[in-house]
């Protein structure tokens, strides 16, 4: 084989390789989506599920406040944080902040207030259930994108601060409000799936 035939091979063969790890590069990457895609789908079902993320209960009262202890709990019903408020006034009032995420909605207990005070005075709640900057009353994500745009959703809640330019869709306060609220009886909040939420008593 003379030079210039050699030369000629080698460059058949380096335009052959070069094609395939072109074709190699796009399969993985191809696949790699796909999986990202399943995991965010997986994620999303798991938001789409009942919840119960938080139950209180009014420990004391008195003619001009109340005592409350919140637990909050992850979607296995174990407890991940709580936190004790005493607040003026007697009607207590639970916001929970409702977030659409990719065709399903996540839920934040936002804070608890009174009808003595405004809603922006009241207990902050985010910062009693996060765990390493993620809610841990929210079904951890196997996916990391989401995982990621999940907590960047909640560190603007716990913030106060306006949500990412990312977010879904506009939030919802849902407010649960009830001047009956009996002292020493343990209510839940219900998240249903499409978004709503309920108080019961426990």
């Amino acid at each position: 084989m003379d030079g210039k035939s050699s030369r000629g091979l080698i460059a058949l063969l380096v335009v052959f390789f070069t094609v395939a790890a072109i074709l190699l590069g796009v399969t993985v990457v191809a696949s790699f989506q796909k999986a990202e895609i399943r995991e965010l789908e997986a994620t999303v079902r798991r938001l789409g599920a009942e919840s119960v993320p938080m139950r209180f209960v009014i420990e004391e009262r008195s003619p001009d406040s109340m005592s409350v202890l919140v637990k909050f709990y992850d979607t296995a019903g174990g407890e991940v944080g709580q936190l004790e408020a005493k607040l003026p006034g007697r009607e207590l009032s639970v916001d929970v902040l409702i977030v659409p995420y990719r065709g399903a909605y996540v839920a934040f207990p936002y804070r608890i207030f009174s009808d003595s005070i405004a809603p922006k005075d009241g207990t902050a709640l985010p910062r009693a259930y996060g765990k390493g900057g993620f809610p841990a009353t929210v079904p951890l994500p196997t996916s990391e994108k989401a995982k990621a745009e999940i907590t960047s959703l909640f560190n603007a809640v716990a913030s106060g601060g306006p949500l990412p330019v990312e977010a879904f869709g506009n939030a919802v306060h849902e407010i649960g409000k009830l001047a009956a609220f009996e002292t020493g009886m343990v209510y839940r909040v219900v998240v249903r799936p499409k978004g709503g939420v309920e108080i019961v008593e426990d």
